[in-house]
């Protein structure tokens, strides 16, 4: 869900960047939305807040936090951020809002400044380190009933690389270090090879509600087209999109991944979210 639609920077390898836009979800449109899903009777997992954007590009963060604990109470956040537009202030006030069972991640590229600049831009990997401290010592300051979960995330591309040392050193202080491939656009993941491409749903396609800064739910994260939507949080009821997203996950059960538009083509390996390894 995102609640920026935009970026503070132009990374090389970014699946979304096509899709950026100047719009940012305002308060009193993030207190409706919460309202939507809290009187619909539905059971929340968790809220993602961020998709297509970095969050941090949202000024109103912090308050948004503030009304999920006034309307959605218990109900965890994750959001990633590139940590470069922290502060020690705001970093304070994103933490005051937290609880435990938050995850907040910072993300890197690589493990080192090279790989990471060579994705993000010249200039990026001080800025990034400086705000996962900042978050660190935000959280060490708060009462412990406020500590998130605070974690790295990391593009992996090289197992040679010769990780940071400085790096190393806020890892240890983190809880969590999840390291992920690069997310391709047709759904590529390095891993996975194929002589049939994929037929069925990916684990996303109808389990997972991706939403818009302007509102608009697509099916996946790779979801960008027209075809992709199921309805538009704003204007429609929840029950009616979930009701569309199940049914588009089960026409792709049923005539194949080929024949749906949106999703010929695409990699993503079939699956679904609770499935047991």
């Amino acid at each position: 869900m995102d609640i920026s639609g935009t970026c503070n920077l132009a990374c090389r390898d970014c699946y979304t960047k096509q899709s950026h836009e100047a719009r940012l979800v305002k308060a009193d449109g993030f207190r409706d939305t919460l309202t939507k899903f809290a009187r619909s009777g539905a059971e929340f997992q968790k809220l993602h807040l961020n998709w297509r954007g970095e969050p941090m590009t949202n000024k109103k963060l912090p308050e948004l936090l503030a009304l999920r604990n006034e309307i959605m109470p218990g109900v965890p956040i994750e959001f990633h951020t590139n940590g470069t537009l922290l502060t020690p202030a705001n970093a304070a006030q994103i933490i005051n809002q937290c609880i435990p069972e938050d995850l907040i991640y910072v993300s890197i590229d690589g493990g080192c400044k090279e790989a990471h600049e060579a994705n993000r831009g010249a200039d990026t990997w001080e800025p990034t380190l400086a705000g996962l401290e900042m978050l660190l010592d935000a959280r060490d300051d708060a009462v412990p009933e406020k500590h998130p979960h605070l974690g790295i995330y990391e593009i992996f591309y090289d197992r040679r690389t010769r990780y940071d040392e400085e790096l190393m050193r806020l890892s240890r202080r983190c809880a969590s270090w999840m390291r992920v491939d690069v997310i391709k656009t047709d759904g590529e993941e390095r891993p996975f090879t194929y002589v049939n491409l994929p037929q069925g749903p990916c684990f996303w396609a109808g389990n997972a509600l991706c939403i818009t800064a302007r509102g608009d739910v697509h099916v996946c994260l790779l979801s960008f087209r027209p075809d992709g939507k199921v309805g538009n949080i704003i204007t429609d009821e929840l029950a009616d999109i979930v009701g569309n997203a199940r049914a588009f996950r089960e026409n792709i059960t049923r005539c194949g991944r080929d024949s749906i538009a949106h999703c010929s083509g695409c990699q993503k390996t079939e699956g679904t979210i609770d499935e047991p390894e």
